[in-house]
């Protein structure tokens, strides 16, 4: 299988983000995801309102006015792993 460039994200997407740590953010209709940067796949199944890049294996996401914190499979980071980072520690 060869590796999806660039052009070929912008057949599929309406918006192509950044790629950052082996994922791209990208979004369609409103609806943002990340996908994985060799393959194009799409990374997790649930869509959000609106996402940030992956830093140290985070993203900042938001979703139904609710912003937090996922790993790259899709899964939201603890709230209390929520509130060390907002506390700053």
């Amino acid at each position: 299988m060869r590796k999806i460039t660039l052009y070929d994200l912008y057949q599929i997407y309406s918006i192509v983000g950044n790629t950052c740590e082996g994922f791209t953010s990208v979004g369609t209709k409103g609806q943002f995801f990340h996908i994985h940067e060799e393959n194009g796949e799409p990374a997790y199944e649930e869509r959000f309102d609106w996402i940030e890049d992956f830093h140290n294996g985070l993203a900042l996401v938001k979703k139904d006015g609710e912003s937090f914190h996922i790993y790259p499979d899709g899964k939201r980071f603890s709230e209390e792993e929520e509130k060390k980072i907002q506390e700053g520690r």
